[in-house]
């Protein structure tokens, strides 16, 4: 295939976006003191994929002359995912030719052989995996494909071959045609996978003598259904079998670079620390610390908005631990290094150190001690600003600037929140009454919800007092039930409500294009230039209620009080618009516009439009 054009990748980036590009290339690849691993913790919505296609794209650029094959791997969170931005990722010369691919780590074994096909005789190739399919097997049999696979290796080393294919069956109900897979499908190998995956198992005495056991105890003949102890202890087997295999192709695979998208979903695969590590850990960690055949260490990219846990007030989640989880991530980058996290964590202190001094109004070494934190952190990570982003500052979104009023049910709402936090021994609510209404309903997770159970079965009565006196301000369920109208009670849900609804974006399936082919009508008449909108805020509690009020609210203005008379059980409340019956003789209804509606490819072959008479 042909080089691909770096600078036709790099010219679609945001001044910004190839900052961040260059930056991360050049301290995983040619920097003096280059590090192996790096972070991009771009704020939601700069394009993190965007830098990574750009950090792809110089790699493939910088290892084109000196390397055979370039091997990209792209980990993220779910199939559905991967096969989004794989595409987005995918960089190619200009006639093509590289191999993408979604797969699991076990599959390489078929993946890597073949000669001139596949990924072995491409110069480039993208390949995808997911955690829950490649490194956390547990006692899972995975796919069918997966046991093919297994069969083909574990065939030599065991004389019980009928055995070997009941066992491997697991899940497949069709016994012939599992029996004409493993013997027939075509299933190359690779041979040094296959080498290793053989080896590892025989050095496993135990395992040897488990599959032997479960051959001649169980699986020497096919039954239909087989007892739970025959089940329980095949999955077992068949998990370990797996484990092996991927530790076995992790060695074999020996990437260039590796992509870790919102890695903060599988964050149990970056723990370094021997005592700390699962299995899925150790399988993840073979990746990230192996080298490539020419010597290279595996260079790894993450991306994450939120690699780590952001700093949370006291009323918070008790067990969130934001400088904990900061040094976990770091630590990992630094590769384990406890040097380097050890200096990393004196220059914290010197920095902390400094802003108290700065509060008694000596603040000479703030900006030093900046710069040093700085310095040993840039170095692994970087992370763009929305505000900075762009040179007028508003990096491709409008801040909404409204003035929330302030009324009656909202000073209500806070009077309320008071008198229950103060009857529970919780502290002033003040600065969650900003951010939302109706606390007590929401507030899960919080030291007030478990001093509010704790009261509740202590002095149910001193709950009854404020319910009784503040009635007006709490949630009704027969008002409710009733579809009636929702207060806001605060004065930023309000803005919202009047935008998102009373604005008319609730009648919208989707968002209306940005360039319409024609005048857009109906429901979406004077809602061109709707888009997203971005709600962030420091307390959990927020989203609850946001997603609640406006869901509630949305969904009576859509049925409320007509087709749906009451709340609950919406289901029992309208009649089916179409019901396929039959009379007790046979007879089925009639549904004559239905066929108009029913795809027939018959009907559409026989009078195709395009093979229609002129006129």
């Amino acid at each position: 295939m042909e080089r691909p054009d770096l600078n036709r990748v790099l010219a679609t980036l945001k001044p910004f976006q190839r900052r961040t590009v260059d930056h991360a290339f050049h301290r995983l690849f040619t920097a003096p003191d280059s590090t192996n691993r790096f972070l991009v913790a771009d704020e939601v919505g700069l394009g993190k994929t965007l830098v990574a296609r750009g950090v792809i794209a110089r790699a493939i650029d910088h290892l084109w002359e000196s390397v055979r094959r370039i091997d990209i791997v792209y980990i993220c969170s779910n199939g559905s995912i991967a096969r989004a931005n794989l595409p987005k990722l995918r960089v190619e010369g200009a006639g093509g030719g590289s191999y993408a691919l979604a797969t699991r780590l076990t599959m390489l074994a078929t993946e890597l052989a073949g000669g001139d096909r596949g990924m072995v005789g491409n110069k480039l190739n993208f390949v995808s995996f997911t955690p829950g399919t490649s490194f956390e097997m547990g006692n899972s049999t995975g796919m069918s494909s997966e046991r093919v696979v297994l069969y083909r290796l574990l065939r030599p080393l065991f004389a019980a071959g009928t055995g070997l294919a009941n066992l491997l069956q697991a899940g497949v109900h069709d016994r012939d045609g599992w029996r004409w897979r493993v013997d027939n499908e075509e299933c190359e190998l690779e041979p040094t996978i296959a080498a290793r995956f053989r080896s590892a198992v025989q050095s496993e005495a135990s395992l040897v003598r488990e599959l032997n056991q479960l051959f001649e105890g169980w699986f020497h003949y096919y039954r239909d259904v087989w007892p739970d102890e025959a089940r329980w202890r095949r999955n077992v087997a068949v998990g370990r079998l797996r484990q092996i295999l991927a530790q076995a192709c992790v060695r074999a695979l020996e990437p260039d670079l590796v992509i870790l998208d919102e890695f903060q979903r599988f964050k149990d695969l970056l723990e370094t620390r021997d005592e700390e590590q699962g299995q899925a850990a150790q399988l993840a960690q073979a990746l990230f610390d192996a080298t490539t055949p020419e010597g290279q260490p595996v260079r790894t990219l993450l991306l994450s908005a939120t690699p780590y846990k952001l700093y949370t007030a006291d009323a918070e989640i008790a067990d969130e631990d934001h400088y904990r989880d900061f040094l976990a991530t770091t630590r990992f980058l630094m590769a384990n290094d406890e040097a380097r996290v050890g200096e990393l964590k004196g220059r914290l202190s010197r920095f902390g150190r400094a802003l108290q001094n700065a509060a008694t109004g000596d603040a000479s070494r703030v900006a030093a001690t900046k710069r040093e934190v700085e310095q040993a952190l840039s170095a692994v990570m970087a992370r763009t600003e929305r505000v900075a982003a762009s040179e007028d500052r508003d990096a491709m979104v409008e801040e909404s600037r409204g003035r929330p009023r302030v009324e009656v049910g909202d000073v209500r709402q806070y009077m309320a929140a008071d008198a229950l936090f103060k009857a529970v021994g919780d502290r002033d609510p003040m600065i969650f009454w900003k951010s939302a209404p109706y606390l007590p309903h929401f507030m899960h997770g919080y030291t007030f919800n478990t001093r509010l159970a704790d009261t509740l079965s202590q002095a149910p009565e001193k709950v009854a007092a404020v319910l009784d006196g503040h009635a007006t301000s709490f949630l009704s369920q027969a008002a409710m039930a009733r579809w009636q109208a929702l207060d806001p009670a605060n004065g930023k849900l309000r803005e919202l409500v009047e935008d998102v609804l009373d604005g008319g974006a609730w009648r919208l399936l989707w968002l209306p294009p940005t360039t319409p082919y024609w005048p857009c009508s109906g429901a979406f008449a004077g809602q061109e230039g709707r888009t997203k909108s971005l709600v962030f805020s420091s307390w959990n509690v927020v989203p609850d209620v946001v997603s609640a009020v406006l869901s509630y609210e949305a969904e009576r203005r859509m049925v409320g009080g007509g087709r749906v008379k009451e709340y609950a059980d919406p289901a029992k409340q309208q009649v089916p618009l179409l019901r396929l019956s039959q009379s007790g003789t046979g007879a089925r209804s009639r549904h004559r516009l239905f066929l108009l509606l029913l795809p027939n490819l018959g009907l559409a072959d026989e009078a195709h439009p395009l093979a229609a008479p002129s006129g």
